[in-house]
C-alpha cells in the first residue's frame, strides 16, 4: 500500500479504498483513526512503526469493507446474479438465451442457495427438449456466472455446478446440403415472411458463422466492398475475418441499413438486441422437407463444400475459427475423396 492513500482531513485520517469503488466511479474513503490516536501511537514509535500501523488499520477496514459488500452480493438471488453477468459480460445470443432458461427454471433462492440437486433437476428437464451436446452447453452457460461470481467478483464462495456431471456426447454430426436440399431451402427462405431470412441462411452458408455470430453481426464489421465480415468474440474468444462472394454479397449490397442501429439484424422490439431467426428458419425447414436439419447444419454444409471443392483439413479449420484439426476430421473422407479423384485424373493425364 502506497503512502498516498492515507490522508488527513478535519481531526480524522483517511483511507482512499482503490479496491472499492462507488457507482459513480470515485473511490471509497473510510476513516481510519483520529489524529489524536495516530500522534499518540507515532510519538512511542519510528515513523516506519507509524506506517505498519495505519496500514494494518487500513488492511482491517478494508478486509471488514469487502465482507459486507460480499454479504449483501451473496444475499442476491441467482436470477439477480445472472442478469447482473448478462449485463457486464454480454455474452453471445446463443449464450444469453441459455441464461434466460436457468433464470426462468431454477428455484427464486439465494445464489448461494443454490445446490447441485437444483441444477440436476433443471438439467433432467433439459434432457426432454435437447440433445446431450445442447445439455452440455446449458451447464457451461450457468458454471461461467457461478465462475465468475467466485474469481472474479468474490461475492460466492463455491461453484456448485461442478460436480454435476456432463452428458456423453455422440461423436460430431456431418449432415450437410445435397445440392437439391439446399435449392429447396433457398426457394422456403425467399417465401418466408421474414425478410432477412434469405441473407441469414446465405450468409450462413457461404461464411460458416454461427448462429449468434451472423445473427449479432454489426455493419463496422462488414465490408461490403472487398466482400468479408468480421466474427467478434466468437465461440473460442478469437476475432476472425472471412471473405464471401456471389449471391450472398449481391444480396447484402441490396440491403437497406438502418441508422438507429449498429446491429445489421436488429430485434423485432428492442433494436440494440439481435433478432432471433430460429422460428422461421424451422417453418421454412419443414416447408422445404428437409429431415434432422437444423441451423448449426449451415456451418456443417459450409465445411463439406470447402473439402468437396479440395480445401485441406488445416484451411477448412481456420475457416470455421477452430484451433486445432479435431473438429473438422469430421470432414476427412471429403478431402480424401477429393485427393482420390486428383491423383487418378493425374494418373490418367500425365502417366497414361
Amino acid at each position: 500500500m502506497s503512502e498516498s492513500i492515507i490522508f488527513t482531513r478535519g481531526n480524522r485520517v483517511y483511507g482512499r479504498f482503490y479496491d472499492l469503488v462507488l457507482p459513480s466511479g470515485q473511490y471509497k474513503k473510510l476513516s481510519l483513526c483520529s489524529i489524536k490516536e495516530r500522534n499518540k501511537y507515532s510519538a512511542k514509535g519510528s515513523p516506519s512503526q507509524r506506517d505498519r500501523f495505519l496500514n494494518r488499520l487500513y488492511e482491517d477496514r478494508l478486509e471488514k469493507e469487502l465482507q459486507k459488500k460480499s454479504s449483501a452480493a451473496s444475499a442476491d438471488s441467482i436470477q439477480k446474479l445472472i442478469q447482473d453477468f448478462i449485463d457486464k459480460k454480454d455474452p453471445d445470443i446463443t449464450v444469453r438465451g441459455q441464461l434466460y432458461y436457468w433464470m426462468r427454471e431454477l428455484p427464486k433462492i439465494k445464489a448461494q442457495d443454490v445446490k447441485p440437486y437444483d441444477i440436476v433437476q433443471v438439467k433432467e428437464k433439459l434432457m426432454d427438449r435437447v440433445g446431450p451436446a445442447s445439455v452440455n452447453r446449458y451447464l457451461s452457460a450457468i458454471s461461467k456466472v457461478y465462475t465468475v461470481c467466485v474469481e472474479e467478483w468474490f461475492i460466492l464462495e463455491q461453484n456448485p455446478v461442478r460436480i454435476v456431471p456432463k452428458l456423453e456426447e455422440p461423436k460430431g454430426r456431418t449432415r450437410f446440403l445435397s445440392n437439391e436440399e439446399r435449392l429447396r431451402l433457398l426457394a422456403e427462405c425467399r417465401k418466408s415472411s421474414n425478410p432477412d431470412l434469405y441473407l441469414v441462411v446465405m450468409l450462413a452458408l457461404s461464411t460458416g458463422g454461427r448462429e449468434g455470430e451472423i445473427w449479432g453481426l454489426k455493419w463496422n464489421d462488414v465490408d461490403l466492398k472487398n466482400g468479408s465480415v468480421i466474427f467478434r468474440d466468437t465461440k473460442n474468444g478469437d476475432t476472425r475475418r472471412i471473405s464471401f462472394d456471389g449471391p450472398a454479397l449481391t444480396e447484402f449490397r441490396n440491403k437497406i441499413r438502418r441508422i438507429d442501429t449498429e446491429l445489421v439484424f436488429p430485434g423485432k422490439w428492442d433494436k440494440n438486441k439481435p433478432r432471433s431467426f430460429r422460428k422461421p428458419f424451422e417453418q421454412a425447414v419443414q416447408a422445404a422437407g428437409l429431415a434432422d436439419f437444423t441451423f448449426h447444419d449451415l456451418r456443417h454444409t459450409f465445411a463439406s463444400y470447402m473439402a468437396m471443392d479440395g480445401a485441406t483439413l488445416r484451411e477448412i479449420a481456420d475457416a470455421l475459427g477452430h484451433r486445432t484439426l479435431n473438429m473438422v476430421m469430421r470432414y476427412s473422407h471429403l478431402t480424401e475423396e477429393h485427393s482420390s479423384k486428383v491423383v487418378k485424373g493425374m494418373n490418367q493425364r500425365m502417366l497414361a
